[in-house]
């Protein structure tokens, strides 16, 4: 045995010992960067950069709700009590668990209906978590999950993040299975195989160590240097490793048993085995090394994680090289215990005629193949489905919360989308607020929304007190009081008005001046009479005459003062004081202005001083002359009775007469004095009178201008116009509307957010495909007002399963095409054929689109899904054709063995066929069965690509030895051709080397 065998068993064990000591924590690992990433330049990305600068409350956190859920009845009050102390102990340990937000229903009725279902069976409570590589979400999924049990209530806790490490955890358990169920599996079948239990032990010693080596490679480049890196990276390595793994060894070991059998020593044996078959599993694996290295150049991060599995196929073509050798040249015929009697590769019966029926009509064959196959591989594969929670078993916590708030909220409750707007300057202002309630308005009004809440509408609808409509509607109230309050005053100052004009002050003047002339007639008369009484007192009769007629005058006096007396009262009792008009108007809603109250109090108060004044001075004299005539007449009685009584006291009667004469004298002054006076009354009356019917034409045009103001505003009030959003500065800036704020701009005010219930699943293409219409309608709705400028961005689940969508399609095509291109020089450099390479992409293909094509079909009966996972066809690509070219390695391979002996190309392509069918078809079960250890991890994309996968395999094996023999008895019908020379040329080359 050759030292160098030695060698690479210590240097093998030496690897594998500093593998297992530096791999780094795979669960932690893939929490922290494993996770798909989107570039800066989509919209979700730009939306997360956008949330970092909402401050610590949502800065490097994660969101977390927890579902308090009682079945399909509302919560009953012992309930809600229980779910208050959990929400209390909740806020109680914020500090403690990092918790930097709590929103509750308690909070305020906008939250209440957010928080609390229809039927009251079902009530959320979300967190903001900070999340770091020392507080990851497994941490804060164990510490919530825990402070959050609550007594006679179902608690779930969920959150994107929640899923996500759900997803990871089922996936590494995944991992684990399939490691046991393939380690089982390859160990019956290649026990089938070679009929013994020891050769099974050297492949799985073989690809256990190229396993473990490969996934400590891989975790410490990702560890250390950023390798990409996914969730299904570890699992598929594994599954490659030991799907084709296991292959090589098959290939490698019938060599080796075939020069066993033909008499060859183990050493030689050895030899001949790694350089025959090596050569061919050194091809098969540079193919599968190229068409993985080439994912590389992958943009999206998940398709790029696959590169990964290129540095396994390295590390596994390093350690069958050199370990089964050792295995092989110390081992030699033991390897194969119990066996004893060797034999070559057994023949393949049914490639063997699968082969020679294609060869006998070459063109129907393809032709039948093309009619079966090709419309089986064009049909559609459906929609694909981005719901990450299909990945999850229905009895995880997590999803199960997921779905009771989809079920008691709706679809989009759970994930809502985000829009953020950015802008150069703050958005705390009515204008910048009007525009953001504009937007939210006509997003709500579009199809496929459910609500949408912004700064301006928190609760999802509309503050009315903050629209036009509703402030219009208590100006017009206003306006209806002050112009009924207007009209009320119009009418009392016409009323009054009225009145003063019906008043006769110049007939009284008249009937004073009258009055004043009799006064003076009577004065003279007594001084007559008194003359009379002097001279002779003996005509008693001519004056007890005059002095009854003096009686009746002086009645006639004192009812004419009476009538001066009450129009001078009428008078006095229309005036009116500007207090209790400016009052007046105030009481009815239309207040005066300074101007305008100066004007009224300023006539008002002349005239009511000049009324003031006559109404005095009339009072007076009124009652000096109603005293005199008082005193008048009880002389003029006094006198005419003692005239009659006593016809001689002439002394007396002059004495009287005097007295009559002198008050006569002082009646006839007071009626002059108030003659005058009444008349300068008059002028003035006559000034009031018309500054009032001035007043009253003024009231009515402000009565009619209120009433027209009211009409038009009205009418304003009814229109669209009136639906605008219109908020005052003082209620801006008040406690009330300080939460919306808070919750929906940044801290710098710079920044705004809506937030989007949509009625589809978020994970749905019908929600992805309401986004360019969303997005349309922001930018339209912005654009040209001084947010036209801003930065708008999508986040939420919605937005980044659209972009991954978005990602994936491109750079799904592209990944193909530099795949195809990889693999294609590589069976060029295998076949030194052109068309060769053309026909096995060809066939390849067949096989990946109709296995996806059955897949689809058996998705529903079999998986109870109706889709296929957005991942399962690309990484069905990557495994069928990475894998699947080795098979037609395999076949093209043995056929180049036999260019160089004589013959047609029809019989050393059957001969090729029925020799490396066996171990063609039993590396296909292997592989088949290999992948199939991925169905019992539970994770729909790793199922769905186990069977297409299998069924690939499937339609590979069927199609390899009727396809490939009949083209090349189309393109190669001579007996010995040019590619036969070259293969003998290059024989005997080969030859003389050795």
């Amino acid at each position: 045995m050759n030292k160098h065998y030695i060698w690479n068993v210590i240097g093998w064990l030496v690897i594998v010992l500093l593998a297992v000591i530096t791999i780094p924590n795979m669960s932690k690992l893939v929490a922290d960067k494993g996770q798909i990433t989107v570039p800066s330049s989509y919209q979700s990305t730009r939306a997360t950069n956008m949330q970092k600068q909402w401050g610590r409350s949502q800065r490097g956190t994660t969101a977390v709700v927890v579902v308090f859920n009682n079945g399909d009845s509302a919560l009953t009050g012992t309930q809600k009590t229980a779910i208050d102390h959990t929400i209390q102990r909740i806020k109680n340990h914020e500090d403690q668990y990092q918790i930097r937000s709590v929103t509750a229903a308690s909070d305020s009725a906008t939250a209440a209906s957010q928080l609390i279902s229809k039927d009251k069976s079902t009530q959320l409570l979300q967190l903001n978590v900070h999340k770091s590589s020392s507080h990851s979400i497994t941490t804060i999924r164990s510490q919530i999950t825990r402070l959050a049990k609550t007594s006679g209530v179902t608690t779930y806790v969920t959150g994107a993040d929640v899923l996500n490490q759900d997803f990871s955890d089922a996936t590494q358990a995944g991992v684990q299975k399939t490691e046991i169920i393939a380690a089982i599996f390859i160990f019956l079948v290649l026990w089938l195989v070679f009929r013994s239990p020891i050769t099974p032990l050297f492949s799985l010693l073989t690809v256990a160590v190229s396993v473990i080596t490969s996934i400590s490679v891989v975790a410490n480049l990702v560890d250390r240097f950023n390798f990409p890196f996914s969730n299904f990276t570890e699992v598929f390595i594994v599954i490659v490793l030991f799907g084709i793994g296991t292959d090589y060894n098959i290939l490698l070991y019938n060599e080796f048993r075939e020069r066993l059998a033909n008499g060859k020593d183990r050493y030689t044996a050895t030899k001949e085995a790694i350089r025959i078959g090596g050569r061919t599993v050194l091809y098969s694996g540079l193919s599968v090394l190229i068409g993985m290295s080439v994912l590389g150049f992958a943009n999206f991060s998940l398709y790029r994680s696959a590169v990964g599995i290129a540095v396994g196929v390295v590390v596994l073509l390093a350690v069958l090289l050199t370990l089964n050798p050792f295995f092989m040249a110390i081992c030699g015929p033991k390897m194969f215990w119990p066996v004893k009697k060797f034999q070559g590769e057994g023949d393949s019966r049914l490639w063997h005629n699968m082969a020679k029926h294609s060869m006998i009509r070459p063109v129907i064959t393809l032709v039948l193949v093309g009619i079966i196959f090709i419309p089986l591989a064009l049909t559609s594969h459906g929609t694909l489905d981005y719901d990450n929670l299909v990945e999850i078993g229905d009895n995880v916590p997590a999803k199960q919360g997921f779905k009771v708030v989809q079920q008691h909220f709706s679809k989009g409750t759970a994930e809502p989308t985000t829009i953020y707007i950015q802008s150069s300057h703050k958005l705390d202002n009515e204008d910048s607020l009007k525009l953001v309630d504009q937007l939210t308005k006509q997003l709500q009004q579009t199809p496929g929304v459910k609500t949408v809440a912004s700064a301006t509408q928190p609760g999802g609808k509309a503050i009315q007190s903050l629209y036009v409509h509703k402030q219009m509607g208590s100006v017009t109230t206003g306006l209806n009081k002050a112009r009924k309050g207007v009209n009320k005053i119009n009418k009392g100052l016409k009323s009054a008005n009225k009145k003063l004009s019906s008043q006769d002050v110049s007939g009284a003047v008249s009937d004073a001046k009258k009055l004043a002339t009799g006064s003076e007639q009577l004065n003279e008369g007594l001084q007559q009479l008194n003359t009379q009484i002097s001279g002779s007192s003996s005509s008693t009769s001519g004056v007890t005459s005059s002095l009854t007629t003096i009686g009746t005058q002086a009645q006639d006096i004192k009812t004419q003062l009476e009538t001066i007396q009450s129009a001078v009262a009428s008078a006095s009792g229309t005036s009116s004081s500007s207090t209790n008009v400016a009052a007046a108007f105030t009481a009815a809603g239309a207040p005066l202005s300074a101007t305008q109250k100066q004007v009224l109090a300023s006539v008002l108060a002349q005239q009511a001083t000049t009324q003031q004044q006559l109404q005095a001075t009339l009072s007076r004299s009124l009652t000096q002359i109603a005293n005199d005539t008082a005193a008048i007449g009880t002389a003029d009685q006094a006198v005419a009775t003692q005239l009659q009584a006593l016809q001689s006291s002439t002394q007396t009667l002059q004495s009287s007469v005097a007295q009559l004469a002198s008050g006569a004298s002082q009646v006839a002054t007071g009626n002059q004095t108030m003659a005058t006076q009444l008349a300068d009354m008059s002028q003035q009356l006559t000034t009031l009178s018309a500054g009032l019917g001035s007043a009253t034409t003024g009231l009515s045009s402000v009565s009619t201008g209120v009433d027209s103001a009211n009409t038009y505003l009205k009418g304003l009030q009814k229109s669209a116009a009136a639906k605008t959003f219109y908020i005052p500065t003082k209620q801006l800036h008040g406690k009330s509307f300080a939460p919306a704020l808070k919750t929906y701009l940044s801290p710098n005010k710079k920044l705004t957010k809506l937030t989007v219930v949509l009625d589809d699943d978020p994970s749905s293409a019908a929600a992805m495909a309401r986004l360019p219409k969303l997005e349309k309608i922001v930018n339209g709705s912005l654009k040209g007002t001084s947010l036209g400028h801003a930065q708008v961005a999508f986040g939420g689940n919605t937005s980044q399963t659209n972009d991954i969508n978005e990602m994936a399609s491109g750079d799904f095509t592209r990944t193909v095409i530099i795949m195809l291109a990889g693999i294609f020089i590589a069976l060029m450099v295998v076949t030194r054929s052109l068309v060769q390479p053309i026909v096995i992409e060809g066939i390849l293909i067949l096989a990946y689109s109709g296995a996806l094509t059955l897949v689809h079909w058996l998705a529903k009966p079999v998986l109870g899904t109706n889709m296929l996972t957005w991942n399962t066809p690309f990484f069905t690509f990557v495994m069928l054709i990475s894998l699947g070219v080795d098979y037609s390695i395999f076949l093209m391979r043995k056929y180049r063995e036999y260019l160089h002996e004589p013959g047609a190309t029809s019989t050393k392509m059957l001969q090729a066929a029925t020799v490396i069918g066996t171990v063609v078809i039993s590396a296909g079960i292997i592989l088949s069965g290999t992948f199939a250890a991925l169905i019992p991890s539970g994770v729909m994309t790793l199922i769905q690509i186990a069977l297409a996968v299998i069924l690939g395999i499937v339609l590979l094996i069927i199609l390899l030895p009727i396809v490939m023999p009949a083209v090349m008895k189309i393109t190669y019908p001579y007996p010995y051709s040019g590619i036969a020379r070259h293969a003998n040329a290059e024989a005997r080359e080969t030859e003389k080397k050795e």
